[in-house]
């Protein structure tokens, strides 16, 4: 996952070809939700986005990931 901080577009790399991505705003508000990239990797444009910090969280097959991240 990267850049962190975000300015415009957040990559994501993942080894499995089936997940679920949302963002979250800080109080809990779901902001984005991309599902089902065959080839693993994605870009978010968050350049709609305010300034501050949101959650990422992944799901997969193998698990479950929760990242921080900044929007600047």
């Amino acid at each position: 996952i990267f850049p962190n901080p975000v300015h415009e577009d957040l990559n994501i790399m993942t080894a499995e070809n089936s997940v679920e991505i949302k963002v979250y705003d800080i109080s809990g508000k779901q902001i984005e939700l991309a599902q089902k990239r065959m080839d693993g990797n994605w870009i978010i444009d968050a350049s709609a986005w305010n300034s501050g910090l949101y959650v990422l969280t992944v799901r997969s097959t193998k698990g479950f990931y929760i990242k921080k991240l900044v929007k600047i």
